[in-house]
């Protein structure tokens, strides 16, 4: 799980750089052709998979179908605010609970929801990580080009040092793992998401260099979370199911990822977001509009840790990995 992370960590440097670079000399529709390139690593991929045994399964199409409607209306919905929207929301969800827990093969069933503790894990990990697209690869973004002035291509070099350190705690992660149990590293990665989130916010016009260091600390939070927050979700999904739970827990995050996008838009489409306590931080309207919506962000994180700790905190076991 640590090198899942690292990889996408990787990843986000590649995408930032490339997004940068091609939407500051190229045109920005270039960027769609880009994912193609991955049609070149079929071939050793095909060749390197173990070979496995064929079983006959059926993909549960319909099922796939119905939480795409839920994650695209929803999303839809924050950025118009229709409720017609709102209500295919609704509906599409009881649609899918309904669906689930009559159909013995959808590909996830209505028992997982029954485990309270994957579904807590669940909905914590959903909100927490809204704030990675919606702070590192949305706001800031704008910040540091209206704020700052400087362009994307130079924008995305900043990501360089965060993204490569988060691959690195993501790759030592087992390491971390014989210090600290999975409770006290998801405590410790969100109070650092909080602390990068407030750096932001207080210090928006100080330097860019508080921007870097804002961005290495919330990556590299999010490459401590990833593994012992879905240590606890599983740690009593059967073994047998403890693959379909990863999926959909990996499928709720990237629905989560467009959300945060989605709801970062809005905040920053606003552009007269200004909290009066925060006058002084700045007295430069576009710096203040930034640096309220830093603030709800790290609302939104202070709402992780305390959901985290009201269902799940208090009833994990305190014990180090040595006890």
């Amino acid at each position: 799980m640590g090198f899942s992370t690292s990889s996408f960590q990787i990843a986000t440097v590649i995408g930032t750089l490339t997004g940068g670079f091609v939407a500051t000399y190229l045109e920005w529709q270039t960027l769609f052709l880009i994912p193609l390139l991955s049609l070149l690593l079929l071939p050793s991929i095909l060749k390197h998979l173990p070979k496995e045994e064929n079983k006959k399964n059926n993909v549960d199409f319909l099922g796939l179908f119905i939480v795409a409607i839920i994650a695209t209306s929803i999303m839809l919905y924050m950025s118009s605010f229709n409720w017609g929207l709102f209500i295919l929301f609704i509906v599409s969800v009881i649609a899918f609970l309904f669906y689930i827990s009559k159909n013995k093969n959808a590909f996830i069933t209505i028992d997982f929801f029954k485990n309270k503790q994957f579904l807590f894990a669940l909905v914590v990990a959903f909100i927490i990580n809204t704030l990675y697209s919606a702070y590192a690869l949305n706001t800031l973004s704008f910040l540091l080009t209206t704020v700052y002035d400087i362009q994307l291509d130079t924008v995305s070099l900043l990501f360089i040092p965060a993204c490569l350190l988060a691959a690195l705690v993501g790759a030592l992660s087992g390491k971390i793992g014989k210090h600290l149990n999975s409770k006290q590293c998801v405590y410790l990665a969100f109070g650092l998401i909080f602390v990068s989130l407030l750096l932001g916010a207080f210090f928006i016009t100080t330097s860019i260099a508080v921007f870097v260091i804002s961005l290495i600390l919330f990556s590299c939070s999010f490459a401590l979370l990833y593994a012992p927050l879905i240590d606890i979700s599983i740690k009593h999904v059967p073994t047998q199911k403890s693959g379909t739970a990863l999926g959909f827990y990996n499928l709720c995050l990237n629905i989560a990822m467009s959300v945060g996008f989605t709801y970062s838009a809005l905040l920053i489409d606003k552009k007269d977001l200004q909290f009066s306590f925060l006058s002084f931080v700045t007295d430069d309207p576009t710096a203040l509009n930034y640096s309220s919506i830093i603030i709800i962000l790290a609302a939104i994180a202070v709402l992780s840790i305390v959901l985290f700790w009201f269902l799940l905190g208090r009833k994990i076991d305190n014990r180090t990995p040595q006890n």
